[in-house]
């Protein structure tokens, strides 16, 4: 990813970080969850950040980001879906995605130095639908956490889709791969867009 699609990236989430724990303290619970999320997160896109500064192979961190981004997510949407049967199948989800990413690291070290796109991919795709969930969910009711999802769903499903395909494409051509970073860089950013106009429509109601 370019250096400055990157370091915009840092400084729109740092903002986005410093605004909601701001307001912490009149959080409901799941922006608290959210605010939780966006620094654990924060956190582990600036190691990202040390380590390819200082040309360190910072591979293994995207597990932690993918995990913890899964984690958190779920414990969001838990909190905002009200459908028995939604709220059953994400505490399904996040018992075993968690037991069979576990089997799978157990039989193939290796996966924790590289990308895992299986990782990637049942992470993501599980939020992707907890998100699809929510949109349902609000169809005739108050269109709570709208922005909020909708900058979840864009970017998750946009950025897997570009890690799987992107990992096929780039076996033919290298180009591809930065190719890739800077189309996720652009999503990124739009889904942060999204979290500031989530937070400048909370803060008029708190």
């Amino acid at each position: 990813m370019p250096r400055i699609l990157a370091d915009v990236n840092y400084l729109l989430m740092l903002i986005n970080l410093v605004l909601f724990l701001i307001q912490f303290k009149k959080l409901n619970k799941a922006f608290r969850i959210f605010t939780f999320y966006l620094l654990v997160i924060s956190v582990i896109q600036l190691i990202t950040s040390y380590y390819s500064r200082n040309g360190m192979n910072n591979l293994f961190l995207s597990h932690f980001y993918f995990f913890f981004q899964f984690l958190l997510l779920s414990f969001f949407y838990y909190t905002i879906l009200t459908v028995p049967l939604q709220r059953r199948f994400l505490l399904i989800g996040l018992v075993i995605c968690p037991i069979v990413l576990g089997v799978q690291y157990y039989f193939d070290p290796s996966l924790f130095f590289g990308f895992n796109l299986f990782e990637i991919f049942i992470t993501s795709f599980l939020i992707v639908i907890y998100a699809m969930f929510h949109f349902y969910n609000i169809l005739n009711e108050s269109k709570q956490y709208y922005y909020l999802n909708t900058g979840i769903f864009i970017y998750i499903f946009g950025s897997t889709v570009l890690f799987l395909t992107g990992n096929i494409l780039s076996t033919l051509d290298k180009s591809y791969g930065r190719n890739i970073w800077a189309l996720n860089g652009i999503l990124y950013i739009i889904y942060q867009i999204y979290i500031f106009i989530e937070w400048r429509r909370l803060k008029n109601h708190l």
